[in-house]
């Protein structure tokens, strides 16, 4: 179980750092932050290094926190629709390489098997409805 956010903004000084779509604390002991994109477009690098940044700003934001200093932080990208092969080796490469947090993404069927591995049936119909 968890306690989760949607679109939270990470402010300092009163200006925005970043915003993320979902952000949960998992048994007080992991923060998964996840990057939601609702396209029918494949995702390609372009975004991939977009997103890239906003893990920059959202991971020190987080670390400058008391109470996240021993959580682990994991950063998740989930689309509807899929990746393009250079965003996939992005991925892949940026995952192999970062040792501070975890990177993650799923597709349109990953994120529909994780709803039913979690027996999250609402969300599974929402998916097939909309998406």
């Amino acid at each position: 179980g968890g306690n989760g956010e949607i679109n939270k903004t990470f402010y300092e000084n009163n200006i925005t750092l970043a915003e993320v779509d979902v952000m949960c604390v998992v048994q007080n002991s992991e923060i998964l932050i996840i990057e939601c994109k609702a396209y029918n477009a494949l995702i390609d690098e372009k975004l991939i290094d977009e997103w890239k940044d906003k893990i920059s700003k959202t991971y020190d934001w987080l670390r400058k926190q008391k109470e996240n200093c021993n959580k682990e932080i994991i950063f998740e990208y989930w689309t509807t629709s899929n990746f393009t092969q250079e965003a996939l080796n992005l991925l892949r490469e940026r995952k192999l390489m970062t040792k501070k947090y975890i990177i993650n993404w799923k597709n349109r069927i990953e994120i529909l098997n994780f709803f039913r591995e979690h027996n999250l049936s609402e969300q599974c119909k929402t998916l097939n409805e909309y998406y």
